[in-house]
């Protein structure tokens, strides 16, 4: 089977989004599948513009930085190379990622006259709220053959603007390589290296710092934590336009010594990085399910979080991380606000496990148990190996 997979940013460029699509094409290609991977080239860096590894085909297009321009340069581009590529040898199928790319998914697949699919890791929850796209959005959203949607709720929003044949698969995680260090002295050398000590608790954020994410809100409960408990280190791992903000209210605050932003570290370094914390925080005020606190809780890490979007799917209360409720009713993109009862209650739940070793020990075992069963990799490329395989034969899948 030949799978046309159309992205948004192709690695070395890392992110939620990227990091599924890199990972299912690689291991759909392993599996047998013939991958083309199309996305943009990093804006800065140096990548091949094509390479080949084993059934995965990846090209990499230079577009101007100028969002809008951006987009439409691209999808000349890959309407081109699409042509090229399908005269050559024909698709099977084209894999869109995001609600951004229905309409070249849409494109493509007439031309082709060839079935496509679309995986929905979020964006649908700010494009739905664009009255000005709604009309397009509408007449689109009911074209691919099926919707695959990282969470119920994305499903509900894809099913609310119209589309019909929709389908929840929470993301999945390599739980090989995120998983607990099998040299003990991995822990010891890392927290070293970070200048924590053997006292400290460590309370990972591992986060692009966006609105979105509540990094905002974390600081804010610091200060409580902190206050009680100065054993508490929380380290910030990720960058974004907050970045400045929040080291300033770090700085306000005068807790330097407790609050470390690290900025962004190559994802290979994330597993080590992982093991020597002692647990991981997701203050989303939107979220579909979260590859970090995947892979967070895939090296048997405990997590608290928001009850927000996907979250709740992947972390049991009281089973595998606590979840702290945010009282929105949606997934937002935009910062709503939280009140200080909100603020107050995450900074409990997190001092509930920097104060109880036996309980961040018990929730991060089956944290573990839960991904490795639920979230692996092997589980997830099987399902989508199930739909191409209907698709192809001309079935609708359920």
């Amino acid at each position: 089977m030949k799978v046309l997979m159309l992205a948004g940013h192709i690695p070395p460029t890392m992110g939620g989004e990227e990091i599924h699509v890199w990972e299912l094409s690689k291991r759909l290609a392993a599996r047998g599948t013939h991958v083309t991977l199309i996305g943009s080239a990093p804006i800065t860096g140096d990548a091949p513009y094509h390479e080949t590894l084993d059934n995965l085909d990846i090209y990499r297009l230079s577009t101007p930085k100028t969002p809008y321009i951006r987009t439409i340069a691209r999808n000349i581009q890959t309407i081109r190379l699409f042509k090229a590529l399908h005269k050559q040898e024909p698709f099977d199928l084209i894999h869109a990622h995001q609600t951004i790319r229905l309409p070249l998914a849409s494109n493509l697949s007439e031309k082709g006259r060839i079935p496509f699919i679309l995986t929905e890791h979020g964006s649908i929850l700010s494009w739905s709220k664009k009255h000005s796209v709604k009309p397009l959005l509408k007449s689109l959203i009911t074209r691919p053959e099926k919707i695959i949607c990282a969470s119920r709720e994305l499903e509900q929003v894809c099913q609310e603007v119209g589309a019909r044949r929709t389908l929840t698969i929470p993301n999945a995680v390599d739980t090989e390589t995120f998983s607990p260090p099998s040299d003990p002295t991995q822990r010891e050398n890392t927290r070293a290296s970070l200048g924590y000590n053997n006292e400290d608790v460590v309370i990972l954020s591992l986060r692009r710092l966006v609105p979105k994410n509540g990094v905002q809100y974390l600081i804010e409960a610091s200060r409580r934590v902190i206050s009680q408990e100065p054993k508490a280190k929380f380290l910030i791992v990720g960058d974004g336009p907050l970045r400045s903000q929040l080291e300033e209210r770090v700085d306000t605050y005068g807790l330097q010594a407790n609050i470390k932003f690290l900025g962004t570290i190559p994802n290979h370094k994330i597993p080590k990085i992982i093991s020597a914390v002692d647990l991981g925080v997701f203050p989303s005020l939107a979220e579909a399910t979260s590859i970090a606190a995947l892979e967070v809780m895939s090296v048997g890490k405990p997590v608290v979080s928001s009850d927000v979007g996907g979250l709740p799917e992947i972390i049991i209360n009281e089973e595998t991380g606590l979840l702290v409720p945010f009282n929105l009713t949606r997934s937002s993109y935009e910062d709503p606000g939280l009140k200080d009862d909100i603020i107050d209650s995450l900074s409990q739940a997190i001092l509930r496990l920097v104060t109880d070793d036996y309980l961040r020990e018990q929730l991060g075992t089956r944290a573990r148990e839960y991904i490795h069963s639920n979230n692996s990799w092997t589980r997830y490329v099987e399902k989508i190996e199930s739909i191409y395989t209907q698709l192809k034969g001309g079935e609708n899948p359920l």
